[in-house]
């Protein structure tokens, strides 16, 4: 893992090395710093779990809120990740000792990931980080289509987990929902209504 390209070990319930990773300075709205975890190759990701620094019971440091970004070698960039409501705030603790653990709702295909610290107001904080995932075995790097459309107010066929450029009508140079392999109800709307309800 890196933090600003300095080499870390920072697991969940692992207290090596003061057990977490700590950004220089104190994180705000204005700065960013982060933590990459680089995979060597594409895998599909699936969950985080996020947890301060416990330090022995010395840590007083954690991340009530954090960013993930990833990396891709077909997209040649970073993507900021954003649930289905277009969300990019993650919700991360509320104390040093025990673990969140977050369910991506559109998964995404990447072989690094960045974690981001972030606060509206300047504060100190501390993050151990893991991914969940597997190995991407598809052969598909990017696929091109046309724009999904909203035809009606209850039918939208847009695909909201799409990552590449969109332009016009078309999308370009991403991944989505085509291979994002995840099967929902025919009625996908039902299904993301009783995910946001904690059903």
């Amino acid at each position: 893992m890196w933090g600003n390209g300095r080499t870390f070990e920072v697991q969940i319930r692992n207290e090596k090395n003061g057990g977490a990773w700590c950004p220089k300075a104190q994180i705000s709205s204005e700065v960013k710093e982060y933590l990459e975890v680089d995979l060597q190759k594409n895998h599909l990701m699936t969950w985080t779990e996020t947890q301060g620094r416990f330090g022995n019971g010395q840590g007083q440091e954690y991340a009530e809120a954090f960013l993930v970004e990833y990396w891709r070698t077909t997209l040649n960039q970073w993507v900021t990740y954003k649930d289905s409501r277009g969300e990019k705030v993650l919700t991360g603790n509320s104390n040093t000792y025990l673990v969140v653990r977050q369910r991506l709702e559109l998964p995404f295909i990447a072989s690094k990931v960045r974690f981001i610290p972030y606060s509206e107001h300047p504060r100190t904080v501390c993050m151990r980080v893991e991914l969940y995932g597997c190995p991407s075995e598809q052969n598909v790097i990017s696929y091109e289509a046309p724009r999904g459309e909203v035809r009606e107010p209850d039918i939208d066929l847009e695909d909201i987990s799409y990552d590449g450029t969109l332009s016009g009508r078309m999308m370009e140079g991403g991944l989505g929902q085509l291979v994002d392999g995840l099967y929902g109800d025919d009625d996908y709307q039902k299904q993301l209504q009783g995910e946001h309800s904690g059903m």
